[in-house]
């Protein structure tokens, strides 16, 4: 566990932000790949990758300070972003607003680019959790097995489950499935038909791994749901199946036309 990899002056440059910007970098790259092949500017891409990255970053704070009330008795530290605290949901429910507004600005189908930077969403959230893995966080139940690991004794794992106790290396089992899906995605993507159609393969296979893998995480009481156990026992869950309903639905709903083409704005 490496939640600092070094300190640049007083200020220390930690492994998840790293693998945040990554994550960001790549899958910005990838999805400007993937534009220009369907004729959307690099004005139009760049508008849109500001928005995301901003819009992510607050949405993921956002819900997690709403989530964790008692954490934040004193608001400044809301903005402590230094100190963790983000949300997968959060970020990408926020960012999926500010880009379906971005798009309609610039009257571009959300869904159509939406099937252009769904590759780039599973490939980015790969990379985070490889981040979220050396960070020291979102780990997984107390475990035996080839995917368990021991946090130091120092670590909030430890203290959670027990000094030398082995825990779930969950955040590698999503991330192993989110990377597989980056390459099957773009496999995909050459024989899907329809606007849409990839973006809902992605939401069924995003949702649907991340409710499987949450059954190993550790979840703190707040963030559970033990009325819907043994379906849903988290919230994140609830989220991850609202989407799967979601991608269902936009794979088997009757086609409108062919493909949009991207504007050249």
């Amino acid at each position: 566990m490496y939640p600092v990899v070094f300190h640049l002056g007083p200020f220390p440059v930690r492994s998840y932000g790293i693998a945040l910007a990554l994550s960001f970098l790549l899958g910005c790259g990838l999805a400007l790949r993937r534009a220009r092949a369907r004729g959307y500017s690099e004005d139009l891409m760049f508008g849109l990758f500001f928005w995301i990255m901003a819009s992510a970053i607050v949405g993921a704070r956002a819900h997690f300070v709403l989530a964790h009330p008692t954490d934040f008795a004193n608001p400044v530290d809301a903005f402590r972003l230094w100190d963790g605290g983000l949300t997968l949901y959060g970020g990408l429910g926020a960012a999926l607003l500010a880009s379906w507004v971005y798009l309609a600005r610039h009257r571009v189908s959300f869904l159509a680019m939406a099937d252009t930077c769904c590759p780039s969403l599973a490939l980015g959230e790969g990379i985070t959790r490889i981040g979220c893995f050396i960070n020291g966080c979102c780990f997984g139940h107390a475990g035996h097995g080839f995917f368990c690991v021991n946090y130091p004794p120092d670590s909030y794992a430890a203290a959670v489950l027990g000094p030398g106790v082995p825990a779930v290396a969950s955040q590698l089992l999503l991330s192993a499935a989110l990377l597989l899906a980056t390459g099957g995605l773009l496999l995909a993507g050459r024989r899907l038909r329809g606007v849409g159609r990839l973006f809902g393969l992605f939401l069924v296979v995003q949702g649907t791994v991340r409710w499987a893998v949450d059954f190993t995480r550790y979840y703190e009481p707040i963030d559970r749901l033990p009325r819907l156990a043994p379906v849903i026992t988290t919230k994140s869950q609830l989220i991850a199946l609202v989407l799967v309903a979601w991608g269902i639905w936009l794979l088997v709903r009757r086609l409108r036309g062919a493909a949009v083409v991207g504007a050249k704005v």
